[in-house]
């Protein structure tokens, strides 16, 4: 943030500190603003000010039966002229967090619920409620009156209320603004046409800044089958103000046999650009952000800057295979170019899995001012959703149950022909939608919360169990979808009541004959263990199962999904991937995403509610056409790509040729060469650079990291897409190689990722004083501790919210201070409120100690977000008194912990230690480490090392590290003699095999070296024991080293031209004196010899000549040129296209 947005910030703050609109003060009249409602009680008391004296304390009554109480604020226009947000104080003293809900009612009658805060305990914090007061055009709303309640409170809680102010969102958001590389000069030709075009991969964010970096031919090629939709884009820099860029299909397009394709099959969007929040409840924007595709026929363009067409071209279900040819009009005011189009139809049609489950979240905000115009919506947007690709729907609506009854056990409805439901239900069976429904809006519970029925008495379990037979027999003869229920959603990231009453109803609905259940939430310990033996469909939050649990629910006859990997629906990398190949690759059975059209006051604005909006499809309003976002349209290609791969998968199951083991060879190749996690959701990105005058920037396009640029995607397609070809011709495979040459060219740079081995180690001082535990990190002891930082995510990758902490010991005590940054202080889940319950349900810290240090045993220390604490062993019997404190900041969290030194029992002076993190923000499931750990916390041999000081050794350096000669320098400071003794060991091809010891002695300050001959690559581990004349151990180091190949090829792509492949070769081998090396290169039908320079380390080969299999097989092997004999080798296999 700039010093100048800062500083409007701040004084934003200050006027609305000094003049809030309410604060209760003696003599206010704020009765005029502020009205209580039912049966709350509304006091104004000299309690938990925040401004001035006093403060409004208010009773929300709990009850068994469903209730609301709450209050009105009674709006003044005139105070929302400027200002969308209603702010307030609020303080509680309950265990818990509370959670608050709010309605708008409308001049007009009209009233709208509202995302409302969570009130953490003990914590004076500002809250904001964004209020809609514009609709969608951008017109003001006039607000009646505003509700603040508690929504079915169980337990009865006071809240402390105080300083009611309105104020603007327009000064929250910190601009991320794309960086663009340098453009190519503009020729003479482009000059006259007063523009230059050029064309990037459709799924790259062509920012109005980025300018063509280069000269190629633009065409606009389609490959697809007869029935499937293609895109392509098509991007216009101005070098003058264009009034109006058109682009348009003129006529027909036709093959060389005299078929055509339509024009009418093509549909030309304009790319249309808005600030664009991250994520949906970030305080950051992009600025200009690539998102949405309008119906326009024209767009204007300012002078150097760029405009992007997006052409989408569906080939009809009876189009001939072949290649058609035509033309794109580009028109910009007066003058025009020709752009020439390319249609390749195949020869087959793709297959539709019958067992995927592919849906958008539908929710009830249906376009339309009377019933039958929301109807249409609700037909037009389900037709749109079957036409890219959906099997399924989540429904987010019910009946209207206001007016059932419940006697003698039979429940008693409505179902009226043009209710919403209704209409979905019907639409979905006409469009022949293959799998069920998921209902989100478990209307059982509504129809006994209007029963007035007390949850979880028998009545209740009757009426609820019901009113779901009745409707599963009405839905079967209406021939309406299965419908599958999920009774609360996101129970992960709710209180331990809701909890519970997910997991009642779960067991209700699993004693109806035929019923199926689904849960979603993160992929935690209450998923898992509590509501997953309940749930028929497992629908994991941006983060799927590890391949263990996937597999087992396959077994199970379990359905597991992923959900919501791009609910803003701006990365076309994501969701194209998630959709697509990362089903394949996880073997999960589909994804869901929130939300189909979901947004607040004005579509086109992510800046006037709580969060940002949810929608792949932007509405049509009086100022804007509307259109879908890009990831709608990659969404429908990643549903293409899975039906590409299943139809060939069709083909090997049921084809008896010979080439299904090739085919089928190929098709995992194309799987494994994904660098697959089974994290999706925020995973992808931009690149990072620097912070500039305040200002945070980003560059290049936006991928995933699966190891694949976006070239990529198309590119397995097309790989696919010949298999495919091969077994319906049932052709013998043709040898298309053609005795491929390389050449070897030394060079400083390779296609490898950093070798550095990073050692996670620490050394603890012993102090003499000790902080106290009030989870504040601001006694000066903390200065003095050690501190580490850069935590990784457990399995690899760059966590979105850091962490750091700090450690020291007294003689009694171990010290433990840990600051979590997050972004998302008001998401976070903080339920458990006792020592020693489920801790890990919430965000908090892990503490693991290997004292043993024998790489097996553990004992663990849990810190939760409300400071409680739990402690777990693989030991039994470890039960240390832990003391633990917390503080909430706004953009972190900060806790204290300290434990007994003697509980932990520590042999030497080091041991295993780690710090790890779980953050569960709502929609978030992160879980990051200081040593990384692989898929579980609790793996000793993966964490690091922590050391009370080291007494004689003092620093530790490599020497070499690799196959042959390996050694390490160490800097040691003795107090008379010392002997050093080094025990080598090595784990490699699943055997340990000890290597020997090393030995030395020194009585003075000096440099010692040890050294020893590895055999093979694998991990290496030195333990050096320092021992005094009286042969006791004074100190102790180990070294860890993973011992690399000596030769290593990296692809520079996963995918290559079948004559242009390119690979990078490292060396990490020392060659003896003298001693001449060479290269071995082979593929199936060739093998070449070529001697290389000692001496240097990094190489590109580079293919000559011939051609290459589809799949090849590229092994190096490097040889001792003069014996001929093999010194290391590896291998690569080559997927051309």
């Amino acid at each position: 943030m700039n010093k100048l947005t800062s500083l409007i910030i701040l004084l934003a703050c200050i006027a609305c500190a000094q003049q809030p609109l309410v604060s209760f003060e003696d003599g206010e009249n704020w009765q005029a603003h502020i009205r209580k409602g039912g049966s709350l009680d509304f006091k104004i008391v000299q309690e938990n000010p925040n401004h001035g004296q006093n403060a409004a304390r208010a009773f929300f009554p709990g009850s068994e039966i469903d209730t609301w109480p709450g209050f009105y604020i009674v709006v003044n226009q005139d105070n929302l002229a400027d200002n969308n947000i209603l702010a307030f104080n609020a303080w509680h003293e309950e265990p818990e967090d509370l959670l608050l809900s709010v309605r708008v009612d409308f001049k007009d009658g009209t009233r709208i619920f509202l995302s409302a805060p969570t009130l953490p305990p003990r914590q004076k914090t500002k809250h904001k409620i964004y209020l809609p007061v514009k609709d969608l055009d951008g017109n003001k709303k006039t607000i009646n009156t505003i509700l603040v309640y508690r929504s079915k409170p169980r337990k009865n809680a006071t809240i402390w209320f105080d300083a009611f102010e309105y104020a603007s969102s327009d000064t929250l958001f910190t601009p991320i603004e794309y960086v663009a590389q340098p453009g190519i000069k503009p020729n003479q030709e482009e000059l006259e046409f007063g523009a230059q075009i050029f064309q990037r991969p459709w799924m790259e964010h062509v920012f109005p800044n980025v300018k063509p970096t280069q000269r190629n031919p633009v065409k606009l090629t389609f490959n697809a089958c007869p029935g499937e939709a293609e895109p392509a884009t098509l991007s216009v820099h101005a070098l003058n103000n264009v009034n109006a860029a058109k682009a348009t299909i003129t006529k027909d397009l036709e093959d060389d046999k005299g078929n055509k394709l339509a024009k009418d099959a093509f549909q030309i969007l304009i790319v249309q650009c808005l600030d664009k929040r991250p994520t949906y409840p970030d305080t950051r924007r992009y600025v200009n952000l690539p998102v949405v595709l309008e119906k326009l026929q024209q767009a204007p363009i300012p002078k150097d800057t760029t405009l992007t067409f997006w052409v989408d071209a569906t080939i009809p279900k009876d189009a001939r295979p072949g290649t058609y040819n035509g033309s794109l009009a580009l028109k910009l005011d007066n003058k025009e170019a020709t752009i020439p189009v390319a249609v390749n139809v195949r020869n087959f049609t793709l297959q539709e899995p019958d067992d995927m489950f592919w849906g958008e979240y539908f929710t009830s905000f249906f376009l339309g001012e009377t019933l039958e115009e929301q109807n249409q919506f609700i037909k037009d947007a389900l037709l749109d959703m079957r036409q890219n690709g959906m099997t399924s729907l989540g429904i987010c609506f019910g009946l209207d149950l206001s007016k059932s009854t419940y006697e003698n056990g039979i429940p008693k409805y409505d179902i009226p022909e043009d209710a919403h439901l209704t209409t979905t239900l019907n639409t979905y069976r006409d469009l022949k939608f293959p799998q069920p429904i998921i209902i989100l809006a478990d209307m059982g519970q509504a129809f006994c919360s209007v029963q007035k029925l007390p949850f979880g008495t028998q009545q209740y379990k009757e009426a609820y169990q019901a009113f779901w037979k009745s409707f599963q027999q009405e839905a079967k003869k209406r021939n309406w979808p299965e419908i599958i229920v999920q009774p609360v959603d996101e129970p992960g990231w709710k209180d331990q009541g809701e909890k519970d009453r997910n997991l009642a109803l779960l067991k209700y609905l699993k004693e109806i004959p035929g019923m199926r259940t689904e849960q979603d939430g993160p992929g935690d310990d209450y998923f898992h263990n509590v509501a997953g033996p309940w749930s028929d469909v497992w629908n994991f939050n941006g983060a799927t199962g590890t391949p263990e649990v996937i597999e087992k629910l396959h077994r199970e006859n379990k359905i597991p999904l992923i959900y919501n990997c791009d609910v803003e629906s701006y990365r076309p990398a994501t969701a194209r991937y998630t959709t697509g190949f990362f089903q394949a690759r996880s073997n999960t059975r589909g994804s869901f995403n929130w939300a189909y059209c979901s947004f607040a006051n004005d579509p086109y604005s992510d800046f006037d509610s709580k969060h940002g909006d949810w929608m792949h499809i932007y509405p049509k309003t009086n100022k804007r056409p509307g259109g879908p976002s890009i990831g709608w349209r990659a969404t429908r290609e990643g549903i293409d790509d899975f039906k590409y791969i299943a139809t060939l998968k069709a083909l090997i199951k049921q084809s008896k040729s010979p080439k299904t083991k090739e085919a089928q060879k190929i098709l995992d190749e194309v799987l494994n060469s994904i660098n697959y996690s089974k994290n999706v959701r925020n995973a992808g990105s931009f690149q990072k650079l620097p912070t500039q005058k305040g200002v945070q920037r980003i560059a290049g396009a936006f991928t995933q990291p699966i190891g694949w640029n976006l070239q990529n995607y198309d590119d397995a397609r097309e790989i696919i897409a010949t298999q495919i070809n091969r077994l319906i011709e049932d052709k013998q495979q043709e040898q298309i190689a053609q005795k491929p040459e390389f050449n070897i060219v030394p060079t400083t740079l390779g296609n490898f990722e950093k070798t550095n081995q990073i050692i996670y180690s620490i050394a603890i001082p012993t102090l003499d004083t000790s902080p106290k535990i009030d989870g504040k990190l601001d006694d000066p002891c903390w200065n003095s501790a050690a501190q580490a930082s850069n935590f990784t995510i457990n399995t690899g990758g760059t966590p979105k919210a850091q962490t750091q902490f700090k450690i020291f010991a007294d003689k009694s005590f171990l010290y433990i201070a840990c600051k979590c940054d997050e972004p998302y202080m008001n998401l976070i889940t903080a339920n458990i409120t006792r020592n020693n319950g489920p801790l890990w349900l919430d965000d908090c810290i892990e503490i693991f100690f290997d004292t043993d240090r024998n790489g097996k045993d553990f004992k663990q220390v849990i810190v939760n977000v409300l400071g409680f604490n739990a402690t777990s062993a693989s030991i039994k019997n470890w039960k240390p008194t832990i003391q633990s404190a917390t503080e909430r900041l706004d953009d972190a969290w900060t806790a204290e912990v300290k434990i007994p030194l003697e509980s932990l029992n520590i042999k030497g002076n080091t041991f295993g230690f780690n710090l790890c993190r779980e953050r569960r923000p709502t929609e978030i499931f992160e879980l990051s480490c200081w040593a990384p750990t692989g898929p579980k916390f609790a793996t000793p041999e993966k964490f690091g090392t922590a050391t009370f000081g080291h007494t004689v050794i003092v620093e530790v350096n490599d020497v070499a590290c690799q196959v042959g000669t390996t050694a390490f320098s160490l800097k040691c400071n003795p107090k008379g003699k010392t002997t050093f003794i080094a025990t080598w060991t090595l784990e490699a091809d699943g055997k340990i095999s000890q290597l020997g010891k090393s030995q030395t002695a020194i009585d003075e300050p000096a440099t010692i070296t040890f050294s020893k001959n590895i055999p093979k690559p694998g991990t290496l581990q030195v333990d050096i024991v320092a021992t005094d004349n009286q042969n006791k151990e004074i100190d102790r180091l180990a070294i860890s080293r993973t011992i690399p190949n000596p030769i290593l090829i990296a692809k520079t792509s996963p995918f290559s031209d079948a004559s242009n492949f390119t690979a990078s070769i490292k060396l990490n081998y020392k060659p003896e004196d003298n001693q001449k090396l060479a290269f071995k290169i082979m593929t199936k039908e060739q093998q070449q010899t070529i001697p290389i320079q000692s001496g240097i380390d990094n190489f590109i080969l580079k293919q000559t000549k011939g051609t290459l299999n589809q799949l090849d097989k590229l092994e190096v092997t490097l040889i001792d040129a003069t014996s001929n004999k093999t010194i290391a080798s590896d291998e690569t296999t080559i997927l051309a296209r």
